[in-house]
């Protein structure tokens, strides 16, 4: 079972609503661990920047 369909019992990101699609984007966010080795912009991060 999907992600969609287990939290909010929808079969596409397109019945989401904008609201809802922010909340879970966010719930995302906060779920992710601390220690990832991104820059923030969700690019993993090399040294002397992204390339």
């Amino acid at each position: 079972m999907g992600l969609l369909q287990e939290k909010f019992g929808l079969t596409t990101a397109d019945e989401l609503g904008i609201r809802r699609a922010s909340n879970l984007i966010d719930e995302l966010k906060s779920a992710e661990p601390t220690s990832s080795p991104t820059n923030g912009h969700g690019c993993y991060a090399t040294p002397g920047g992204v390339r």
